[in-house]
């Protein structure tokens, strides 16, 4: 009640700029949600095809090489190099909604993408003897 009190004893000037940074506060409010409401859906979608990340496409390719700008030898280098990535994300498994990250049996990525076993395993004892099968 003492807050509704004190407001009816703002001058009308000063009520006018308390409710026009009232809207704006909300205003913020709504439009920050929505933005994290798009981030979310755009980070929960699974990518549309194949990033731009192979640098080139092979049309670019064959008219670099045959303009003269790369060899016939970096032409094949460059253009195996895009196909391995291409064929990599088509044939990459797509984490289902809910699962882990990491595949069964504790194995980890490295920082190159390459498969390191994590240390407990069963097959790597974190004591470092040997499992000779025998108890």
């Amino acid at each position: 009640m003492t807050i509704c009190l004190e407001l009816a004893q703002l001058r009308p000037d000063q009520q006018k700029s308390l409710m026009i940074w009232g809207f704006v506060l909300i205003a913020a409010v709504v439009v920050g949600w929505i933005f994290i409401m798009i981030l979310r859906r755009r980070l929960r979608e699974p990518d549309a095809g194949v990033s731009d990340d192979a640098g080139f496409s092979l049309s670019q390719l064959r008219a670099m090489r045959d303009r003269g700008e790369i060899t016939s030898e970096e032409y094949e280098q460059t253009r195996s190099r895009v196909i391995a990535k291409v064929k990599a994300a088509v044939n990459a498994p797509r984490p289902r909604k809910g699962t882990a990250l990491t595949p069964p049996g504790g194995l980890d990525a490295g920082m190159d993408g390459s498969i390191i076993p994590s240390n407990d395993t069963p097959d790597s004892p974190s004591d470092g003897s040997a499992h000779d099968g025998h108890h």
